[in-house]
């Protein structure tokens, strides 16, 4: 699936929908970035990051859930211009932190735009939750930041410090509060029980906000319903309402869920 199909893929639930585009790294490629609005109402709005199957019909689904929690979704397309045919880890391969950074710089002005005065969020799965951990920890200007199980955050893309390592030095040029929330199932080695410890730390050092949700039972992609391997119907329902109550603001108080695949 395709970007402009997940314009074509929501049009009963949204009042506007376009197409924008950012400068890839500050360069002269331009990486296409949708953005889709609620059809009545906006309750703030969000970066939506996919993961690295790209934008398929799991981030269309995710799109839509965030629609109907009220928020504006920002949807860019990271794989643009890279083998678009290749297999997926080798097109997630050819990702750098410092380019990331740069493009997310200009997506959080688009989101901020879409936020009808309140701050913008950003939500990633799998690549995307790290992605979305490493917009946070460089400071950019997301209010929170929504991670499911973003592997390697010890592990640099390129030059430069890990997602982890710029959370310590995120003082210097933070344009917003440290609000994270981290979700990641018990049987997930990617990321791991020490990388989240490693983040619980991070976090606590730098005077941050974490709500690790952990789920009992649950590996990794347990969000997805396309992937049988992986899903977990109960730990899924549980995260996307802890989910989406951080997003609009309203964080619930629960961090843990030890419940058993129903």
């Amino acid at each position: 699936m395709t970007g402009p199909t997940l314009l074509t893929a929501l049009p009963e639930d949204v009042r506007t929908a376009r197409i924008d585009s950012v400068g890839v790294g500050g360069g002269g490629l331009q990486r296409p970035v949708y953005t889709v609005r609620p059809a009545s109402g906006t309750r703030g709005a969000v970066t939506l990051v996919h993961h690295r199957t790209g934008i398929d019909g799991f981030v269309v689904g995710i799109a839509r859930r965030c629609l109907d929690a009220g928020l504006a979704v920002v949807v860019p397309d990271f794989f643009h211009g890279i083998a678009p045919h290749a297999d997926p880890e080798v097109r997630k391969s050819e990702l750098r932190d410092d380019t990331l950074l740069s493009d997310l710089w200009q997506c959080a002005s688009i989101t901020s735009d879409l936020a009808d005065g309140r701050v913008p969020s950003i939500l990633g799965f799998c690549m995307g939750g790290r992605i979305a951990l490493l917009a946070v920890a460089a400071g950019l200007p997301y209010a929170r930041a929504c991670c499911f199980y973003g592997g390697a955050p010890r592990t640099p893309w390129g030059p430069g410090p890990s997602p982890i390592d710029r959370i310590g030095e995120r003082g210097r040029t933070a344009r917003s509060p440290l609000d994270i929330q981290f979700h990641r199932g018990t049987l997930d080695g990617h990321p791991s029980a020490a990388d989240a410890e490693a983040l619980t730390a991070a976090v606590e050092d730098a005077g941050g906000f974490l709500q690790l949700c952990t789920y009992a039972g649950a590996g990794h992609a347990f969000m997805d319903p396309g992937r049988a391997d992986c899903y977990h119907p109960a730990a899924a329902a549980r995260a996307w309402a802890s989910a989406a109550a951080f997003l609009v603001g309203v964080p619930e108080p629960v961090t843990a869920w030890t419940g058993e695949t129903t």
